[in-house]
């Protein structure tokens, strides 16, 4: 599935505004589309409400530009 959402690529990181890692595991079966944001548990608490924005707007972002193309590969 990752090397048919990869023909699209290009789409993709233009629909999420921004460029995403592309991760294969062959020996584990597994693929991932990842996108990293700054922070977690160990920042200062006063930190956490920007991180959960941050990650929130990421996940939004990253679920619209491929819901429908994952979708479209299932059977």
């Amino acid at each position: 599935m990752l090397h048919r959402l990869m023909q699209e690529r290009a789409a993709i990181e233009e629909a999420f505004g921004g460029p995403l890692d592309w991760r294969e595991r062959e020996e584990a079966r597994q693929c991932r589309v990842v996108f990293e944001v700054a922070g977690g548990f160990r920042s200062p608490e006063e930190e956490w409400p920007s991180i959960q924005d941050r990650l929130i707007d990421a996940m939004a972002r990253l679920d619209a530009a491929l819901r429908q193309r994952v979708l479209q590969l299932l059977p």
